[in-house]
């Protein structure tokens, strides 16, 4: 490489890394959204982000070491986001005293939820697309929040049998079953396109009457 050309690229990605206003990390996630999206981690090239971004391939390299970090940011901040909303909910939770007001937390809970997974439906993609044998530490971190989640679903059951609204149960049964059926609607929904008939708030609401109540008719009132 000539050292005008070289110079040439020092100065563009000095260019991009100083704009004012532009956060070139958060534009090269973006773009490797988009890409991975499209041609799958494994037929993705870093020149791939880099075109998609419109920067030059070295300012890259001032964000990330290559296009597995790109992977692990996008899907550990997605899980981020998550647990995030997740430690609110659970906060309030930990306060509440009666079913309905239990009930309307664990809507308003998995109804942002669902709204943060719809914006970000192609880093959801990535996600819950299985991809297993790229990294051991993004599948590590897949297994770590889905640990979490159960674990912090089993103590929202606990603090309801405590609070007597809830029956005893077996918490760590009903924190799996309730964690895996918000898993697999998650994917049928925002993977597989499926509306499933309903919108987000009611289908929110309906997985909180089904944990709550089951399928069983109450009894007639005498």
């Amino acid at each position: 490489m000539s050292v005008s050309k070289r110079f040439s690229l020092v100065d563009q990605e000095k260019s991009d890394q100083e704009t004012p206003g532009v956060d070139r990390g958060a534009e090269l996630l973006a773009a490797a959204t988009s890409v991975f999206a499209q041609k799958g981690f494994h037929e993705t090239k870093v020149s791939d982000i880099v075109a998609a971004a419109g920067v030059a391939q070295g300012t890259f390299y001032l964000y990330f070491k290559g296009k597995g970090d790109v992977f692990f940011r996008l899907i550990s901040g997605c899980c981020e986001r998550i647990l995030d909303q997740m430690h609110q909910a659970s906060a309030i939770q930990q306060q509440v005293t009666t079913a309905e007001e239990a009930r309307q937390n664990n809507v308003a809970f998995l109804v942002g939820v669902f709204r943060m997974l719809e914006s970000e439906q192609s880093v959801l993609k990535l996600i819950l697309a299985d991809p297993g044998g790229i990294d051991p530490a993004i599948d590590k971190m897949l297994a770590g929040l889905r640990e979490i989640l159960v674990e912090q679903e089993r103590q929202n059951l606990q603090a309801g049998i405590d609070a007597g609204y809830l029956r005893a149960l077996n918490t760590t049964i009903i924190a799996e079953a309730v964690v895996g059926m918000v898993y697999h609607l998650s994917f049928e929904r925002f993977v597989r396109g499926r509306d499933l008939g309903v919108d987000l708030e009611k289908l929110a609401e309906e997985i909180v009457s089904f944990e709550r109540h089951g399928i069983l008719k109450p009894p007639p009132v005498k």
